[in-house]
Parts: C-alpha cells; structure tokens; sequence
C-alpha cells in the first residue's frame, strides 16, 4: 500500500490501519512524521495510552506536540502526577523551534488552579527551572483568578512572582479588561496596591490595554470620566486624541479633553497634550 492510502486511513480515522502502513515505511524521517500524526490522533481522541506507545517508536522532536496533548488529557482527567511526568518529557525547545512545554505547563498550572488547588499550582510554578515557563505557568493562574474576580489575590501574588516576561502591573490590567470590569469595581482592586505610585501606573496600564483593543474609544471616555485624578485623564486624552493630533484637528483634541472634565490644557504639533502652564 502506498504512503497516499495511508494519508486516506488518516483522514478517515482509521488509525490502526494507517498504522499498518506506517510501519513498512523505509525512510525514518519520513516514517518519524508519520507516526508523529498518527499519535496526535490518537492523543486528540483522549487515547493517550495508545499515543504514548507510538510516539517511543519517533525519534524526532515531533512527539513534543503530541506528548503535550497527552498532558492536557490528563489535566482533563485529574491526573496532575501523569501530567507533570509527561511534561518531563518534552523537549526544551531550540531557538526556531515550537514550545510545547510551555503549552504543557501552562496547562498544568491552569488545572490545579481550576480545580481550586492554587497551592499546589503555585508550587509547581515555582519550583519550573526555566524562567519564561515559570512565568507563563503564573500567567495561567493568575487568569483563573481573574475568571473567578478574585484580583486581589492576583496583586498579591504578581509583585513576586508574575516578573520574568511581563510587567506585573500590565499583567493586571490585561486580566481586568479581558474580563470587562465596571469602573467601581477597577477602583475598588487598585485601592488595594499599597502605594498611589501603583495605582496610577495600573490605571494608565488599563487605558493603554483599551487604546491597543479596537472600538474602544468610549470605554476610555467613560474611564476618563470618572477618574478622580488628572494625570489619569491626560493620558486616557493622549490615546483617545492621537489621530487628531497627528491631523492637527486640535480643536476636536479640545472638544475631547473638556468631555472628560479636563477644561483647559494644551496641545503641540510634537503630539504633546500637556497642562497649560
């Protein structure tokens, strides 16, 4: 039989016979890539047993895709120990390559905190070698808290762990406008950073995570409004004038700053929107 009837069996979820074929294929590399699908089939239908006896015949870094579904199956399925064991096995990735283990760990992280262990999922996070990992794992769980509303225990746990790639604060505010929060709720969160300095920066994070989601413009006018301190207003008046800036339509760059309570302030061709001195 030739490698197209096999691609056939493939297609058509015949995953034994494809197997059949796969095994009478002389070149490794190409039988690597095959067996390689085959697995990812199997692990996608939650036979993870039968794809994990596959992938100890490929001796390619194909399997690292495959074993990384074999570890959300288990997350899935309860079983963090079997997850964490095959995460052990996938391979750190080289420069040009996919990173399935970051994919397995965040995985992991996010289960433990879906299932209310967020101990353990912050002990697992920690106790990851490799940097990126570890802070992508932090970032899976500090979304379950953001899914469940609890963002204080997110500030609490950001300053000291949420650091290695990211901006604790910005962190935070991408969690609190992905999950839509009305502005007395976002206050009522920041009061609880331990200095106005954090405050504002977490503020200023949050209009610049609307200014960067499309067809948020009067979202930034409603948080402009209501914001109590005219720093906050100057910068949520700097994204929300910049094209009128750029056409030099200061005027309308006017009509904007007095609609969010900002009376008098001045405007430069340099894009500066600043206080009048």
């Amino acid at each position: 039989m030739s490698i197209l009837q096999a691609r056939e069996y493939l297609k058509a979820g015949q995953l034994e016979k494809a197997m059949q074929i796969a095994q009478a294929i002389a070149d490794n590399e190409g039988k690597d890539l095959f067996l390689a699908d085959i697995a990812y089939e199997y692990a996608k239908a939650g036979q993870s047993d039968r794809a994990l006896q596959i992938v100890e015949k490929i001796h390619n870094d194909r399997k690292n895709e495959v074993l990384s579904v074999v570890v959300k199956n288990y997350v899935d399925g309860g079983d963090f120990e079997w997850a964490k064991q095959i995460a052990e096995i996938i391979k750190d990735p080289d420069d040009d390559e996919d990173d399935w283990k970051w994919e397995a760990v965040s995985d992991i992280a996010y289960g433990y905190a879906k299932a209310g262990q967020f101990d353990k999922a912050l002990e697992f996070a920690e106790n990851l070698e490799n940097e990126y990992h570890k802070d992508e794992a932090l970032w899976a769980i500090a979304y379950r808290y953001a899914e469940l509303g609890q963002f204080e225990w997110i500030i609490k746990m950001a300053p000291a762990s949420i650091s290695a790639g990211n901006d604790p604060l910005a962190v935070i505010a991408e969690l609190m406008v992905a999950q839509e929060l009305e502005w007395d709720r976002i206050i009522e969160i920041t009061k609880t950073l331990e200095n106005e300095f954090d405050q504002r920066a977490l503020l200023r994070s949050i209009i610049y995570q609307y200014a960067n989601t499309e067809n948020n413009s009067d979202k930034i006018i409603k948080f402009a409004r209501s914001a109590t301190d005219e720093s906050i207003k100057y910068v949520a008046l700097e994204h929300l004038a910049k094209s009128y800036v750029e056409a030099k339509d200061y005027d309308r760059v006017l009509e904007i700053a007095k609609s969010i309570g900002l009376e008098k302030v001045r405007v430069t061709s340099w894009k500066y929107i600043i206080p009048p001195s």
